[in-house]
């Protein structure tokens, strides 16, 4: 191919000028050293070379010619020219995503992109000199900056967290933060993506303000619907307090979920609604009621049941009602209901009004008092009551000092 060239410049190189900065580098330096450039194949294609030349000369120093190698270095020019386009590809994604990204290292950002940048305020310049834990609000600093350590010390953390900030015009946001290490380097950082979550969290308080309106509403209306009972019976009314108060406690104690400790307060608090529709000689008959008088006792659970259907609450309330006087092995009413077709609430409330009643003076007899009464739920224990709800009251009275009165 060389005896074929008759212009180098234009034969060789795709960039002729290329020839000439070659020609002025090797005769000025005497050497030339991995010049890059691209050059023609016989056939046409292109390739990329990497030349190293030096100058020879004679005996009175003029140059009699060139001698050097060329390596085909195509591939990695390729590849490096592939690279360079997926990192603007990435840097693309990067700066046009709605969250914030950084990469923390120690306590200064290495890198941010513009999100970030518009949601502190702070221009990307700013954000490189400013430690960053000082853009947190101060109740939440320590707080991070503690989790931080810990992670970078290889501590398990959550990856997904929220805090505020303090942006550049004073403004607080609130954040949500997803996190995890990298190395930078050859030392851990932390690469993090950033969400302004700051009109969730206000649509998040506005909701619960209106759910505590609500909830607070619906506490009254059932408070005043129990009240009514009174009217009636000045027993029930008081005896559905107590209940209440002892069945929250076992709750408690028992750890059970908020949504059924809030259907059980409501169903506790109304449980004998019942009784409004059972007629008030039989409620305040001062001797033992016939066994007619006491199939109307026995309807009360299902006439609180449908009184309280009439409510729209978000739980379970009027079955809890319904179940109060069912026991665990079908022996209550007004179902017969087993142990597996109870509500956990039901069996609470069934703990604590056995246990409130027994203690307390009826019309037809003497208060039984709670000896007798803790006797009576140990003695049928996993029969007719709930064993953890037993245990539980149980401890309240003998263990902690818990009192009716």
């Amino acid at each position: 191919m060389i005896r074929e060239v008759k212009d180098i410049a234009h034969q060789i190189y795709v960039n002729p000028q290329d020839r000439d900065r070659f020609i002025k580098e090797i005769t000025e330096l005497g050497i030339v050293k991995d010049f890059i450039v691209q050059e023609y194949r016989k056939d046409g294609s292109r390739i990329w070379v990497r030349e190293n030349a030096r100058v020879v000369k004679d005996e009175k120093g003029d140059i009699l010619y060139f001698e050097g190698f060329a390596t085909d270095i195509t591939e990695l020019v390729d590849a490096q020219e592939a690279l360079k386009e997926k990192e603007k590809l990435y840097q693309t994604i990067v700066e046009r995503v709605h969250d914030g990204i950084f990469i923390l290292k120690g306590t200064s950002f290495i890198f941010v992109n513009d999100r970030a940048s518009e949601i502190s305020e702070y221009s990307k310049d700013e954000l490189y000199r400013m430690n960053a834990y000082d853009l947190l609000h101060p109740d939440d600093r320590m707080r991070v900056y503690e989790m931080g350590m810990r992670r970078i010390r290889g501590e398990k953390v959550p990856d997904i967290y929220s805090a505020r900030i303090i942006t550049k015009s004073k403004k607080v946001k609130h954040l949500e933060f997803s996190v995890s290490l990298i190395t930078v380097g050859g030392e851990r950082a932390v690469l993090g993506a950033v969400r302004d979550i700051t009109e969730r969290k206000m649509q998040e308080r506005k909701l619960r303000e209106s759910y505590e309106k609500i909830y607070k509403i619906l506490n009254q209306t059932v408070t005043s619907l129990a009240s009514t009972v009174d009217f009636k019976d000045n027993y029930t009314g008081k005896h559905q307090k107590r209940v209440t108060m002892l069945a929250m406690k076992i709750a408690e104690k028992l750890e059970l979920e908020e949504d059924k400790k809030n259907a059980l307060q409501f169903a506790s608090a109304m449980h004998d609604i019942g009784k409004l529709g059972i007629p008030t000689d039989i409620l305040i008959k001062p001797s033992k009621l016939t066994d007619k008088e006491f199939e109307f006792i026995k309807m009360h659970p299902k006439i609180g049941y449908q009184i309280a259907q009439q409510i729209d609450f978000p739980w379970p309330v009027a079955e809890i009602i319904y179940q109060h006087h069912e026991r665990l092995d079908g022996s209550g009413y007004p179902r017969g209901l087993t142990d597996d077709q109870i509500l956990k609430e039901a069996k609470i409330l069934a703990v604590a009004d056995v246990v409130e009643a027994m203690c307390s003076p009826r019309p037809y007899r003497p208060a039984l008092g709670i000896d007798a009464a803790l006797e009576e739920i140990e003695k049928n224990k996993g029969k007719l009551y709930d064993s953890e709800a037993v245990d539980a009251c149980i401890s309240l009275f003998k263990d902690e000092g818990f009192s009716l009165t």
